[in-house]
């Protein structure tokens, strides 16, 4: 805890500076080639920051930045050599820029299988905005990420599954740091939310399988958010709503800013107002506060994350196990904080050091049977990298990961001794690109992980990828992946041996002008998966890694920003072929977490005569197996199809002043996510089962944003 005081001493001691705050500067021009002809699709941005914008079709652009005075203007265009402009800001006037045609340069972006980039990013698929502002999401990026070709999202945990894989096949990364508990506390089936706000990051790199040899300890996919280092405007923001309160400030001085947020949530008035599946005891509750402090030159960023939250909840629910209702509580207390530091370096090397730290105390009650665990990670990173010339950049860098669990359970007067796990781990890695031919791209590299027991692997990652022209590409992903078991069987048997996958996926991608295609073919194949005796680990079993599985599947997604004015919109389509052989399995089936048919419709339109952006996402899933133990053969139901409609609405009442309406499941269908069946039979011969479904039939959400600045545009629409 001392620490969390030192960085609130610290944060403290920067908001006693006085206040300096700039209006932003129009940076406008035109991106042309040799033969005077606009570029579309160029990206213009502001070197050091995330400021900037992406040419239209005609090669005009325009954004605006808070820098001032000398700023490096970057200018970059696939088949095109990269310029470089200093500025005076602000302008005089409108920038002509002329690019020349280079065969042999690597584009800054080559679009790789198997992974999305969304953000302030080339070939973008979603941004913050798109985030918070996806129906249905509720400013949840992992609900969000559902409506990307992919992603499976757990109804009756709220956790993200991609390809086949169960919840614990993603790792969440923040500015490349490991997070350890990336998501809210929950128990029973009750949905969990991502820890984090998505507007706390400029940017998204979602893999969905084939992801660079920087990252690790996952065998499905890695989800990274990049905080931006730019400073922020002096500014505060307020809300009310239904669920409740939050108040924001923002400082400034130069080029350092420091963000201190408070927020408090409560779902007690919802859970009176509509009619609940459960009989809620203390509905949940959330108090948390952050603090962020970002500080930027032309040769460093430092940006400084920590955030506190305490959670808690109790209900009685149905039981089939105890056939009556049971009492449950959980309480949480969270710590964690991230330190990122880049320092630019001559000779085109970059120097990247992070650290992030977390801390996880929580308690679980159910009727008198409490279970108290704690959980420390800590993850220190230190990665280089160097652009050699116009066809050759690598990187390389060192990991060290640390975790610790610890659990104990107390039945009455009984208490079991203390059981859990104590890892260490390192990892060196390294990768480059090179522009083998004129439309040939390769990226290879390798990871190496040392693990507490003194096992090492090698995992090599390759991405071949050939550009058709200046708008389509196709390339072909490869790697090997490994992944320690999870917490919950760990902390039983702590020495079992990593879990195994490989990926091969095929791609092609068209990306022009506000619109966007992509089209992928995948496989995956499971080793040394875990495998144990009944449905839910405990102590008293034995479990072994012999299990195996392979996952087989296809990705459509189409977005478009350009054809209707003022609508956006994109579509997604998966199916996903999943035999997998684990847990308590008796052979090889489709998962009951997994659906072999999903897709989504989402789209945004702003109705600019009375000031309001209304929503809407559909999405579809195909029904999920289950294995009915009052019948013959095994895993032999499937639930019934699930169809949900979520809408929003936000209307801006001034500039800054903003009513923002959400609900989801508009027609209140009571979707089944599953059944748990008893584990002995009753007086009749019959295993009872109780199915898994929504607490509430919808989720309904109002409130009210006021934003106070010098800039009298400042709103919180980004952060609906």
């Amino acid at each position: 805890m001392r620490y969390l005081f030192i960085f609130i001493y610290l944060s403290l001691a920067l908001l006693a500076y006085s206040q300096e705050s700039t209006s932003p500067q129009i940076v406008q021009g035109f991106v042309q080639n040799t033969e005077k002809a606009g570029i579309a699709g160029a990206n213009v941005f502001i070197d050091g920051s995330y400021d900037g914008a992406t040419t239209d079709r005609n090669g005009h652009f325009s954004f605006s930045s808070s820098q001032k005075d000398s700023i490096l203007l970057q200018v970059t265009a696939m088949g095109f050599l990269a310029k470089s402009i200093w500025l005076q800001i602000p302008l005089s006037e409108s920038l002509i820029i002329t690019l020349i045609e280079d065969q042999h340069i690597i584009p800054e972006v080559v679009v790789k299988a198997g992974e999305f980039r969304i953000g302030n990013q080339a070939n973008a698929a979603l941004s913050a905005l798109d985030i918070v502002s996806t129906a249905g999401s509720m400013g949840n990026i992992i609900a969000a990420l559902q409506t990307l070709p992919g992603a499976q999202v757990a109804g009756e945990n709220g956790r993200l599954m991609v390809r086949g894989g169960d919840p614990h096949e993603t790792q969440t990364y923040i500015n490349g740091i490991r997070v350890g508990q990336p998501y809210t506390i929950s128990g029973n089936n009750l949905p969990v939310r991502g820890r984090f706000s998505p507007m706390l990051f400029q940017g998204t790199n979602f893999s969905t399988g084939a992801y660079s040899a920087e990252f690790g300890n996952a065998l499905s996919s890695i989800l990274n958010l990049k905080t931006s280092p730019e400073p922020e405007d002096a500014k505060t923001d307020l809300s009310v709503s239904a669920l409740g309160l939050a108040a924001g400030h923002t400082s400034r001085k130069g080029k350092t800013s420091v963000s201190i947020n408070t927020n408090y949530i409560s779902l007690k008035p919802f859970t009176k107002v509509f009619s609940q599946n459960i009989d809620w005891t203390h509905p949940y509750e959330q108090w948390s506060g952050e603090a962020v402090v970002r500080q930027r030159s032309e040769k460093h960023a430092l940006n400084v994350y920590a955030s506190f939250a305490g959670e808690r909840v109790g209900f009685r629910d149905y039981q089939v196990d105890f056939g009556r209702d049971v009492e449950i509580h959980v309480q949480s207390n969270n710590l964690y904080t991230n330190a990122s530091y880049t320092r630019y370096l001559p000779n085109n090397w970059k120097w990247d050091l992070g650290l992030g730290a977390g801390y996880m105390q929580r308690t679980s009650t159910v009727d008198t049977l409490q279970i108290p665990n704690k959980t420390t990670d800590l993850h220190i990173k230190n990665k280089w990298s160097k652009s050699v010339n116009n066809t050759f950049r690598y990187f390389f860098g060192l990991d060290y990961f640390f975790q610790n669990y610890l659990e104990k359970v107390s039945f009455g007067s009984f208490t079991t001794p203390k059981y859990g796990f104590t890892n260490h781990l390192a990892a060196g890695y390294g990768e480059l690109s090179y522009r083998i031919f004129p439309k040939w791209y390769l990226d290879a590299g390798m990871r190496y992980t040392l693990n507490t027991q003194a096992v090492s692997f090698f995992d090599p990652r390759a991405a071949l990828s050939f550009q058709l022209d200046k708008q389509q590409t196709a390339s072909l992903s490869y790697g090997i992946f490994h992944q320690q078991p999870t917490e919950e069987v760990q902390k039983f048997q702590p020495d079992l041996p990593w879990q195994k996958a490989n990926h091969l996926i095929l791609q092609y991608s068209y990306a022009a002008v506000g619109k966007q295609l992509r089209l992928e073919l995948f496989h995956k194949s499971y080793a040394q998966l875990v495998r144990f005796e009944r449905a839910d680990p405990n102590i008293a079993q034995a479990y072994n890694t012999d299990g195996n599985g392979s996952v087989n599947g296809l990705d459509v997604f189409w977005r478009d920003n350009l054809s209707i004015r003022n609508l956006q919109y994109w579509i997604s389509y998966s199916w996903t072929h999943a035999r997998k052989w684990e847990r308590d399995y008796a052979f090889a089936v489709q998962p009951p977490y997994v659906a072999e048919h999903y897709g989504s419709l989402v789209a945004k339109y702003w109705i600019s005569s009375i000031r309001s952006q209304v929503g809407i996402t559909n999405a579809i899933t195909a029904g999920r197996p289950y294995h009915d133990p009052n019948q013959t053969g095994y895993v032999q139901e499937f639930t019934k199809p699930i169809n949900t409609l979520s809408i929003n609405w936000s209307y801006l009442i001034t500039p800054q002043k903003i009513i923002h309406i959400a609900v989801s499941n508009v027609l209140g269908n009571e979707p089944i996510y599953g059944y748990q069946y008893a584990q002995n039979r009753n007086t009749a011969g019959i295993f009872d089962r109780q199915a898994m479904m929504p607490t509430a039939k919808r989720f309904v959400f109002v409130g009210f944003f006021w934003t106070i600045s010098r800039n009298k545009k400042d709103n919180q629409l980004d952060n609906l």
